[in-house]
């Protein structure tokens, strides 16, 4: 049988994709890094996964990481951002005998000409393989790291975002609409753009944790150049601060906002909205 290859699998997308492909029962292979340690994070599901190493930037694990797949979904490694390097990786798979790729994007990048994702997805387009994009809004999981880690000690967090709204997005939605694309017809040729049902501003999101810890939450808007600032008091780069501000830039013009009902249509159910997430999540803004 032919397999099923995810990449980044241990990160917050391709692990909900592999988490979910195992609970299907698909034959899903996991390209990781550090094998053992991608084992742990599994847990149950662990054995019914087969676990290769890979590294992206490492062209020595490609051969191993594709052989006997046929179906592999890809994302692209923070800090990557020459298209060439992606295309080639694509390319060897294509070689190598996989039929069909499922891209996970970004939401506003067919707005973007130029920048690395929008490249990316005409490579892709043009090289003969059969593709499905995946566009998410922005993650909702992200409220647990970077962008809400100040929320467990000053029940604050603080962005560039203004008052614009974003339709945000749970990751396990994006993994299971990507099981669905890999493992069902239909979907060849086809971008999704993945949303909750809802678009929020972030006022509205800190009033939704609030009612999930059970304690007020605020959210303080910041200038580009103070977020800019704080991140890199933080321990942040300048240049990944910066390209922060250029995402919340982006958010600004209200482009973030629209809602898609592509999940629904996908699924057969509602996407998760973020009051069921942070309901879900409460324990992650524990006060410490």
């Amino acid at each position: 049988m032919k397999k099923i290859l995810v990449t980044g699998a241990t990160g917050n997308v391709g692990s909900e994709v592999a988490r979910q492909l195992a609970i299907q029962g698909a034959p899903a292979v996991a390209g990781v890094r550090d094998v053992q340690k991608a084992k742990k994070q599994f847990l149950s599901l662990a054995d019914a996964i087969e676990f290769r190493p890979f590294d992206f930037n490492e062209k020595t694990t490609w051969p191993t990481a594709v052989e006997g797949v046929d179906k592999m979904f890809l994302v692209i490694p923070p800090g990557t951002t020459d298209p060439a390097q992606v295309e080639s990786f694509f390319q060897n798979a294509l070689y190598a005998g996989v039929r069909h790729l499922v891209f996970n994007s970004g939401r506003t990048t067919g707005d973007l000409a130029g920048e690395p994702l929008h490249v990316t997805e005409g490579l892709i387009k043009k090289s003969g393989i059969d593709w499905t994009i995946l566009r998410p809004g922005w993650f909702m999981q992200n409220f647990l790291n970077w962008v809400g880690f100040t929320i467990p000690a000053e029940d604050a967090f603080y962005l560039p975002a203004a008052d614009a709204k974003t339709a945000f997005v749970d990751v396990r939605d994006i993994g299971e609409v990507a099981a669905k694309a890999l493992t069902s017809t239909g979907h060849n040729g086809k971008t999704y753009e993945l949303t909750s049902p809802e678009a929020l501003d972030h006022f509205e999101v800190a009033a939704k944790i609030s009612k999930a810890v059970g304690r007020t939450i605020r959210y303080e808007p910041l200038s580009d150049g103070d977020f800019i600032k704080a991140m890199m008091e933080r321990g942040w780069t300048k240049a990944s601060s910066e390209h922060a501000v250029f995402l919340y830039q982006i958010v600004r013009t209200g482009k973030e906002a629209v809602v898609s009902d592509d999940i629904e249509r996908i699924l057969g159910r509602r996407g998760i909205d973020f009051e069921q997430f942070a309901r879900e999540h409460a324990d992650g803004w524990g006060k410490r």
